[in-house]
């Protein structure tokens, strides 16, 4: 099991939470958004997602969350997030391979705020997590 860990704490920034069950898109995505100043949190599937939340959700400021996991799928893990008062504000972006599907669609309806499709480039990251938290 994964454990959350908690990177790029000294600068005052926006905190974001990454769960990929993909190692590469994990680090990936954590090197973009280190590069671009915010701090990080990752983790591997929904479960860890939902401990990690448990000890840290006053500090985390947005969520990148897979659609397609194991343990604990996203449209799982989304459910209990939107369900639960404290994380249903935090706005969570899914990761997804394609976004015409109904992967998708579930994800709406569930309360994803984006959907960012796979592979994705540094500047639509970025791009994408400016929009939902209003900074430039």
């Amino acid at each position: 099991m994964a454990q959350a860990q908690s990177k790029n704490f000294l600068k005052k920034s926006h905190t974001i939470l990454i769960c990929d069950d993909e190692n590469d898109i994990v680090n990936l995505a954590e090197k973009i958004l280190i590069w671009a100043g915010y701090n990080t949190i990752t983790c591997n599937n929904g479960q860890d997602l939902l401990k990690a939340m448990k000890k840290m959700y006053k500090k985390i400021d947005l969520i990148l969350l897979d659609v397609r996991m194991p343990i604990m799928n996203g449209h799982e893990t989304l459910k209990v997030l939107k369900t639960t008062k404290n994380y249903k504000n935090i706005p969570v972006i899914l990761f997804t391979v394609s976004i015409y599907n109904k992967d998708v669609q579930k994800g709406r309806e569930l309360g994803a705020d984006a959907f960012l499709p796979k592979p994705f480039s540094a500047k639509r990251l970025i791009s994408y997590i400016q929009d939902i938290l209003n900074v430039n």
